[in-house]
């Protein structure tokens, strides 16, 4: 439930000319909202999800959406891939093909240093894998989730 406040926030944006911006990205292109922040189709845990893309001083960090559901069970320690190094466990959500969750999943980890998604806590991100975490970011808004500093090393 969202507050009383954010929620009236959130409805005066949609009656605002130009404070609302619908996309409809096909995958076949990356569309830079303003510079240094470009929006793309990533799929993964549920299609039609987006990913947003910012560039930093580390390299760019991914809002990841629901690309990967839970860090640890799928990337860190990947319980049943455990024979195919590097592979990726999915979800099990059927609503896309093994082999498209995976391929949304080793995407989102390409070339970024940050992964933060929406149901785990930020992840530092080297050579296309998580290498640390940032436990308690919501609960410390002081913290940086994009100074790699900030991250405990796994």
């Amino acid at each position: 439930m969202y507050a009383l406040e954010d929620t009236r926030h959130l409805l005066e944006r949609l009656y605002t000319r130009g404070a609302l911006r619908l996309f409809d990205v096909d995958g076949s292109y990356e569309e830079e909202v303003i510079p240094g922040v470009t929006v793309r189709l990533s799929g993964g845990h549920t299609p039609g999800s987006i990913s947003v893309l910012v560039d930093t001083a580390e390299r760019i960090a991914n809002i990841s959406g629901d690309v990967v559901y839970n860090l640890q069970g799928s990337l860190i320690d990947p319980f049943l891939d455990s024979l195919n190094a590097g592979e990726p466990t999915i979800t099990g959500n059927r609503a896309m093909s093994t082999l498209e969750e995976k391929t949304a999943i080793k995407r989102a980890l390409a070339g970024v240093r940050f992964m933060l998604p929406s149901h785990d806590v930020p992840a530092l991100v080297q050579g296309g894998r998580v290498i640390g975490l940032l436990h308690n970011a919501i609960s410390r808004p002081e913290v940086r989730v994009t100074d790699s500093s900030a991250y405990t090393l796994l």
